[in-house]
């Protein structure tokens, strides 16, 4: 969480600066991606905030009415907010290491197979929970 930029700038101008992803901090499997995300090089500076941490309702007052503990949500400095698979689609055309063309359907292919897991994920947490 050092690595957050102190505020986001909203410019009147287009240019994107700077990106704010907010991912679930309790699933193991959206940690696991944001770790990985944390290891790219990227063309603006990505911001990788679990939607459950004070910073993010600082950064983006209107978070949960984004519903982020079922969406993946990418934040821009301009104020655009990208949701679900456009937001991963936009964040790996950020990665300088990933040559992904504009109209590849891998964002949206990947999107749909990390939210399924995720489920499959929460269904065995409440399945173990609910075992004597």
């Amino acid at each position: 969480m050092d690595h957050l930029p102190s505020e986001p700038q909203f410019l009147p101008a287009q240019t994107v600066t700077g990106l704010y992803l907010f991912y679930d901090g309790h699933c193991p499997l959206c940690s696991l991606i944001q770790r990985w995300l944390a290891r790219q090089p990227t063309r603006v500076p990505l911001a990788l905030v679990p939607h459950q941490h004070p910073r993010a309702r600082e950064i983006f007052p209107p978070l949960c009415r984004l519903h982020p503990q079922h969406n993946l949500l990418l934040l821009t400095n301009t104020g655009f907010v990208h949701t679900g698979p456009d937001a991963l689609r936009s964040c790996l055309a950020n990665l300088t290491s990933i040559p992904l063309p504009i109209d590849s359907a891998l964002p949206h292919i990947l999107y749909h197979i990390v939210h399924r897991l995720r489920a499959v994920l929460r269904f065995l947490s409440l399945t173990k929970r609910s075992t004597p």
